[in-house]
């Protein structure tokens, strides 16, 4: 089995709640949902198999598009840039996002934005670098609750409940 966390997707920084004194609007509506939603999401990994065609699809589009991920991440965005790839331990490989806080000309470094369930030899927010050939996968999640790249996400969506996908779909742009 190999583990693709969903875990992250929201980890680290960032709140849906960014109106604290005021009526709700629809917009702020919408953001409460993906709030909802994302609440489940630091504890939740799905498991597919090796060899999962559709993963391994996603993945490559992911290792792809990594460039539009370079030109998305600058220094002055407003939102929080992520790369995942494979962690092994204990002889068991996971699919993790780290938080990136500086991007290289080969490389990625920043925290992770996932607990390791393999084992304890990594924690959630240890500082990493990774190999640009080892990412699998990035995303952009906006200040606005915007999605982009997140390939293996939008992979899973077919085996998430419904209202769950719904919400993910309404934030993925690209």
């Amino acid at each position: 089995m190999i583990f693709f966390g969903i875990i992250a997707l929201f980890g680290m920084g960032g709140s849906a709640l960014t109106h604290v004194n005021r009526v709700p609007q629809k917009q702020d509506l919408a953001g409460l949902k993906a709030a909802a939603v994302m609440a489940k999401a630091p504890n939740e990994v799905r498991n597919y198999r090796k060899g999962d065609a559709v993963i391994a699809a996603a993945r490559r589009r992911g290792q792809e598009t990594l460039p539009r991920f370079r030109e998305l991440c600058h220094p002055f965005v407003r939102g929080v840039c992520s790369v995942k790839f494979p962690l092994t331990q204990n002889g068991r490989t996971e699919h993790i996002w780290l938080q990136v806080d500086k991007v290289g000309k080969d490389s990625f470094t920043g925290r992770l934005a996932n607990k390791p369930v393999n084992g304890s030899k990594y924690r959630l927010g240890q500082q990493m670098t990774v190999a640009a050939d080892d990412v699998e996968d990035w995303m952009l999640r906006t200040a606005g609750q915007e999605i982009y790249g997140n390939y293996t996400l939008r992979a899973m969506l077919k085996d998430m409940p419904k209202d769950e996908a719904s919400v993910f779909r309404k934030m993925l742009r690209d």
